[in-house]
This record gives C-alpha cells, sequence and structure tokens, in this order.
C-alpha cells in the first residue's frame, strides 16, 4: 500500500487551514503524514496543529526567512517519508474522497501525475464578479490536489524557488513537456475558499 505525505506551504494563513485541515482528518484514505511549510510570522500555525494533533500524523516545518511556495513545496518533498506526495494549499478544502480517488487513479493505466481538478466558491457579490470574471463555475486544473509518486517528483526536478507566483503552472507544464503520463479526476475534489472579499483585497492580492 502506497504512503501517502500530503505538502501545505503556509504563509501567514488565515481561518482557511483549519478546514483545509478539518477536510483531511476525514479522508477515506489517510495521509501517513501532513507536512506544513511554515514560511508565517509568529505562532499562530503551531497553535493550530495542536488542534489536530490526535487526528493527523503533522510534521511542522518553521522556515525563518522570506520563502515562496516553490521552494516551500520543495522542502516539504525533501521532508517526506512517503512513497506519493500530494499537494495542496491553506486555501483548498478537499472532498473526503480525494486522496482514495487520486490513488486509484494513479495506480490505473500508467499514470504518472494526477493533476488536482478544483473549483472556486463564492458567497458575496464582489466574490461571485471575481469568479465570473477569471475562474467561472467549471473546475480548473491546479498544482493543489496534484498527486505524485515521490521518484517522479524529484526527477521532474521540482518547483522553480525564487519566484512569487506562476511556479505551479511552470512545474505543471514541464511535466507535460518530459513526457509524464498525466490525467486529472472526473470532477473536482477540491473547493478553493477564500477568493477576495473586496476590490481592495484584490488588488493587495494581485
Amino acid at each position: 500500500m502506497d504512503s501517502i505525505s500530503i505538502i501545505i506551504p503556509v504563509l501567514d494563513p488565515g481561518d482557511t487551514l483549519a478546514k483545509v485541515l478539518a477536510s483531511l482528518t476525514v479522508q477515506s484514505k489517510l495521509p501517513e503524514e501532513v507536512i506544513l511549510v511554515d514560511a508565517s510570522k509568529g505562532i499562530k500555525v503551531a497553535n493550530l496543529i495542536d488542534s489536530y494533533a490526535e487526528s493527523l500524523n503533522i510534521v511542522h516545518k518553521k522556515i525563518d526567512q522570506p520563502s515562496y511556495p516553490g521552494r516551500n513545496r520543495n522542502i516539504g518533498a525533501s521532508l517526506a517519508k512517503g512513497t506519493v506526495l500530494a499537494f495542496i494549499d491553506s486555501k483548498t478544502v478537499a472532498d473526503k474522497e480525494w486522496l482514495q480517488k487520486s490513488l486509484k487513479k494513479l495506480s490505473s493505466n500508467s499514470y504518472r501525475v494526477i493533476f488536482g481538478f478544483t473549483k472556486y466558491e463564492a458567497f458575496s457579490k464582489v466574490q461571485k464578479i471575481i469568479r465570473a470574471a477569471s475562474f467561472g463555475l467549471l473546475g480548473h486544473e491546479t498544482t493543489p490536489g496534484t498527486v505524485i509518486v515521490k521518484d517522479d517528483f524529484i526527477s521532474s526536478g521540482g518547483f522553480i524557488e525564487d519566484v512569487r507566483a506562476g511556479e505551479d503552472l511552470e512545474w505543471r507544464q514541464r511535466i507535460k513537456d518530459l513526457g509524464y503520463k498525466y490525467t486529472k479526476l472526473a470532477k473536482p475534489y477540491l473547493t478553493y475558499v477564500d477568493l477576495p472579499k473586496s476590490i481592495t483585497e484584490m488588488q493587495y492580492k494581485y
């Protein structure tokens, strides 16, 4: 049976990280470990981990310098004890069947990568406008939710480390260019739960 290490890069998360961790406690296939690579200031993440210590085997790697998501994912991969890596982020909540469905797909038809498939939650008027202008109601291929054999991830060269954004898009394209056989699940099994709630917040984020 494959052992799974979930890797989550974290930077000053809001309330969403608790939702993400809660979704991992009810997976039909539980991970062997959850690695939080934490570039946040303060001890908020450490305090949150205590709430899930009985349900999840959490490895907390604190980074004491500015660090972008690509580097943090690479650090998580280097620490992982599992034979399979699963990437998620601190704002993406997983359906309880995510890991089990992904592993089943990974073991069939010689697939080497199962990319994430994410839908975007919107409640406020501003969030609905942002979603309509960007992601829409359909799910999208994403790096969060991606499941890959650890050796294949290492062979891919990992993520670019010195950019703030876009490293996930580059990595997925590189996987395809390398000829890895890939697919995604038949429907979105992840939900992004933190679209900006105001225009000001959107300007800050993007």
